[in-house]
């Protein structure tokens, strides 16, 4: 959306389960947009952009198995120093006044392009929490006052509600569903019903989706089985418990999982993990891409039930893809003539250099 009166003083508020998610168009900052937006936030946020390194998607890059796997043997304490460190090269948070109160990996990071430019602008300024409202005056719990607020928006999130299901499926004080693997509620006598998308991963939530709707469908089918249900209310019992150590509110615990382990039970329970060991020795120019490069949906039509025969190949190009779209220009490759060149060059000079050297060094020690 687009803010577009320029005489506004705008405020975004939070709640304490909020994620910062601000979007703004092209206009918003300008002549069309607010002349000041104010974010207020209780707990600040861990930022990143959508691309990283070299300008790069930021889920194929930070989306692979050889990465996942360095995450999980590292300390936890020793991967968030380094990754709070990564994202602090790109802007200070402190500085920018987004400093989290929790470390990166207990809580969602915001990919969010825009946020750091316009603080830096002035088309945004931070803000601690709301005290209270007074006319148009916002009083915030740092002591710090602003004036003549024009529009107020409570950034506060949904509510999870299912009234179309039994309140026999529903339970706890959010009235969030119980689900097997975020999918499927133990409590029905038959699998008739699986709930797609309901879920917060750390990665692109589109090929985790597709991977749930094949398994409820072979579930449905008949042609897969889930264990009993007292199993399953014992999985995701085990599964809150484990996110609460990161995440303290019951309601998100309940939401998240980590995208590549979830992903890779999902196809194991379908019949497609990508076997590694076996992609290694058999083709390794596609097992050193499944495991290094983007963990990407191709990798789960290699084998198995709906596998596909263009999969490899769609594997071995996919950074071709990525790249097609930004090649408008023609750009000549620089001349090796000019490389071989400056080598050249630098090595005369250090030649000559060494030369002088040994010429003018005896003088002055034996000046004396």
């Amino acid at each position: 959306w687009v803010w577009r009166q320029a005489s506004e003083r705008l405020l975004l508020t939070e709640n304490k389960e909020t994620e910062i998610k601000v979007s703004k168009g092209e206009e918003w900052g300008k002549s069309g947009g607010s002349r000041l937006t104010f974010l207020s936030t209780r707990k600040g946020a861990w930022v990143i952009g959508r691309v990283v390194d070299r300008g790069l998607p930021l889920d194929m890059m930070m989306m692979t198995r050889a990465r996942d796997l360095f995450y999980w043997l590292l300390p936890r304490a020793l991967l968030n120093l380094i990754l709070e460190r990564i994202l602090n090269q790109r802007f200070d948070h402190k500085l920018y006044g987004l400093q989290p109160v929790h470390r990166i990996l207990d809580q969602h990071v915001v990919i969010n392009d825009d946020l750091p430019g316009r603080i830096l602008l002035g088309d945004l300024a931070m803000k601690s929490n709301v005290q209270k409202f007074q006319g148009s005056t916002v009083f915030f719990d740092d002591g710090t006052v602003e004036e003549k607020i024009d529009a107020v928006i409570l950034c506060t999130g949904y509510d999870y509600k299912f009234p179309f299901l039994p309140t026999s499926l529903s339970s706890g004080s959010d009235g969030d569903l119980k689900l097997y693997r975020r999918i499927f509620p133990p409590s029905l006598e038959r699998p008739t019903l699986a709930i797609l998308g309901l879920f917060q991963n750390n990665g692109p939530i589109m090929p985790a989706v597709e991977l749930q709707a094949r398994w409820a469908s072979r579930v449905i089918a008949g042609l897969n089985h889930l264990p009993p249900a007292e199993k399953m209310v014992k999985s995701i019992e085990k599964d809150v418990q484990a996110n609460l150590k990161s995440y303290s509110s019951p309601k998100l615990a309940a939401l998240q999982v980590d995208h590549i382990p979830y992903i890779d039970s999902i196809a194991k329970e379908v019949g497609v993990r990508p076997n590694i060991a076996w992609l290694l020795l058999k083709d390794p120019a596609v097992g050193l891409r499944v495991f290094f490069g983007p963990c990407s949906p191709y990798q789960f039509r290699l084998n198995g039930p709906g596998h596909w025969s263009g999969a490899r190949q769609a594997i071995l190009t996919q950074w071709d893809r990525v790249a097609k779209p930004m090649k408008t220009r023609s750009i000549p490759e620089p001349s090796s003539f000019g490389l071989i060149s400056w080598l050249g060059l630098s090595g005369g000079a250090a030649l000559i250099f060494a030369l002088l050297a040994m010429q003018f060094i005896p003088l002055f020690l034996n000046s004396d």
